[in-house]
């Protein structure tokens, strides 16, 4: 008897993520390329790299260390130097990516970006469980239009009163 949830295919779940960020992607269809697919929106482009690793990574990692092959591979590749190169890990612990840009001198862990709503929680996590910007910031609402029947105004329209009727008993 299986226990747990299914496996996934690290593939479609990196396109998931992919699409969350707002892009598109394509698998590779080159075997011989060592990539795993594109993904593209219309502001940027990149070669993305998958490896799915058992024991959890704690702290800073240098990922050129660590996976001298993969990164090695990314640098290689027949892509012009505006093409990103990103090697993505994914840790069966803490089920959580990763991300690196690779360039062609260095390697950067992908902190957060804003245009991708990505966060990696192990860059800082502690600044950004207490970060001092969580506010909430009030908007005005929109005032409605006043109706036929209410001066623009602002006073209340007040029924008019009949004189005639008497309301002693």
């Amino acid at each position: 008897m299986a226990r747990g949830r299914k496996a996934t295919n690290i593939r479609d779940e990196a396109g998931l993520l992919a699409e969350q960020m707002g892009y598109h992607w394509i698998a590779n269809p080159h075997a011989d390329l060592a990539f795993d697919f594109i993904m593209f929106r219309p502001a940027a482009i990149a070669v993305v790299k998958l490896k799915k690793i058992r024991n959890a990574i704690l702290g800073d990692l240098d990922a050129a260390k660590k996976f001298p092959d993969e990164i090695a591979a990314l640098r290689t590749l027949p892509f012009p130097p505006h093409v990103l190169r990103e090697l993505w890990i994914r840790t069966q612990d803490d089920r959580c990516w990763r991300r690196f840009y690779i360039f062609s001198d260095m390697t950067g862990e992908i902190g957060h970006n804003t245009a991708e709503k990505y966060r990696n929680r192990h860059v800082d996590e502690h600044y950004f469980d207490n970060a001092p910007y969580r506010i909430e910031i009030p908007f005005r609402r929109k005032q409605q239009a006043p109706t036929a029947l209410e001066p623009s105004s602002g006073e209340k329209l007040v029924p008019d009163q009949d004189t005639k009727k008497d309301t002693k008993k």
